[in-house]
């Protein structure tokens, strides 16, 4: 099965956006190009979760997230009941999917959880690293709420004024 067959079935999202949050269900997505996050309300206010890249397919890890994009990014919306006809199609395909889908959000929870372990300064060093374009698209209030800092504790850790 090709994955550009099931992504024919789409439909793209080219403006910054929520695309998801509450707890209602998450259609499939697959992030084309841009970039995205995953937040939480916590006592009214967003506290940011993780950063997502390009290129990944996006799972929100509690039904109470929400996932937003970043502008100019791309959202190929899986719909289900296509996703079912086309693999229908394909039956022997439908385990291996499930499985690399499944190994992949396994995959994103075991780096969330181990990332939680990290002080704030290791994570800042971590997401520079792993994903530069968040210090360029992100604000420095939701790359602190990633952190566990306060804006002014972020600020003492990055140097900025």
């Amino acid at each position: 099965m090709n994955f550009d067959d099931i992504l024919n079935n789409t439909n793209a999202l080219k403006e910054p956006t929520v695309i998801c949050f509450g707890n209602k269900k998450l259609p499939l997505h697959f992030l084309a190009e841009g970039h995205a996050l995953e937040f939480a309300l916590v006592n009214g206010k967003r506290k940011v979760i993780r950063f997502i890249d390009s290129g990944q397919f996006v799972f929100r890890f509690n039904l109470g997230h929400g996932i937003e994009a970043s502008e100019h990014s791309t959202f190929l919306k899986l719909e289900w009941d296509k996703l079912v006809q086309m693999l229908k199609k394909f039956p022997g395909e439908i385990p291996q999917l499930h499985k690399k889908l499944k190994e992949k959000h396994i995959q994103d929870l075991k780096e969330y959880r181990a990332d939680l372990k990290k002080t704030p300064a290791e994570r800042y060093f971590h997401l520079l690293e792993k994903q530069p374009w968040v210090k360029v698209l992100a604000t420095p209030e939701e790359i602190a709420s990633y952190l566990n800092l306060s804006l002014a504790q972020y600020h003492n850790l990055t140097g900025v004024e």
